[in-house]
């Protein structure tokens, strides 16, 4: 059996089921298909992994292996086929398939993924960036639960719109939260919540009501940063920074150390670093800073004009 799906502008027919996804229900034209199999690695990649090798990053091969859990092997930019080990654990599975392999598959394709969480406030589309734990996804569903729209978790998708407009591709209804921020928003009883690392202690919860299930213009990227400052503040990223701040932050940007940069792809940085306005959100490292971080964001933000 096979189904169809929706995320990041993309019409997904895949073997696995992927309930975390938007059924796909013909809304959408799309020819930008992306096919999902569950089959045996071809021979070379099987002795590849036989001589302890674990992924191969090449122009025309790219293929990575997690232990106990599955081989994912991204052909051409629109297969990503999947040999599942007998003992993998069916969340960890699509926790991969979802995140890395997908991610490198927006690469190929030569499409701009964010490493963060998207939120749209009075119909504009922001992007919440920075290292791990800086605190982009308690960020985001702090924003979430002030009634502002939810578009993307972990990877926030960039395309242009008919009219040439830059926006936010929506990802899917779900969000990843580590356990303090599960205690901060009250969502341990939540029905719609479930452990997905038992690791890192992460839970993925359900969005339900305010999910966008359309693309949004971008307005903003804001980077999260910690430092030892006694206070919120608000820098905005100027010039080459700005450049620099987005590529510092494209989901699975490594991958472009082993097959380089195309020449399309650093256009479209550039186009996004020239048309998008960028800001660093620095927090101190200690304490809970959230409701200031949105009264910046806010202020900002309604200084930005959809022209």
């Amino acid at each position: 059996m096979e189904y169809k799906y929706w995320i990041y502008g993309l019409v997904v027919q895949s073997q696995i089921p992927l309930p975390e996804l938007q059924i796909y229900d013909g809304t959408y034209r799309h020819k930008k298909d992306v096919r999902i199999y569950t089959k045996d690695m071809p021979k070379d990649i099987k002795e590849a992994l036989d001589e302890g090798k674990d992924h191969c990053f090449k122009k025309d091969k790219i293929w990575f292996s997690i232990k106990d859990t599955a081989t994912y092997y991204i052909k051409d930019i629109d297969c990503i086929e999947i040999e599942v080990f007998s003992e993998a654990n069916e969340q960890s599975v699509k926790t991969f398939l979802l995140g890395s392999a997908l991610g490198m598959l927006l690469i190929m394709r030569k499409s701009i993924a964010i490493h963060g969480g998207a939120v749209v406030i009075n119909e504009k589309g922001i992007i919440l960036t920075g290292d791990s734990g800086a605190g982009k996804s308690t960020l985001t569903a702090a924003l979430r639960e002030k009634g502002y729209d939810f578009l993307a978790d972990d990877v926030s998708a960039i395309d242009k719109d008919e009219n040439n407009n830059i926006v936010i591709m929506p990802g899917y209804p779900q969000q990843k939260l580590c356990s303090d921020a599960v205690d901060k928003f009250k969502y341990r009883n939540n029905s719609d919540i479930r452990k997905i690392d038992e690791g890192r202690d992460k839970y993925a919860i359900r969005i339900n009501d305010n999910f966008r299930k359309t693309a949004v213009r971008l307005k903003a990227i804001y980077e999260l940063i910690t430092d030892d400052v006694d206070s919120v503040k608000l820098v905005k990223v100027t010039g080459k920074n700005k450049l620099i701040t987005i590529f510092k932050n494209i989901f699975r940007f490594g991958l472009i150390d082993y097959i380089g940069m195309d020449p399309l792809y650093f256009r479209k940085c550039l186009q996004l670093a020239k048309n998008i306005e960028t800001y660093r959100i620095i927090r101190p490292k200690e304490g809970y800073t959230v409701e200031k971080q949105i009264e910046v964001i806010e202020s900002s933000i309604s200084e930005l004009v959809l022209q």
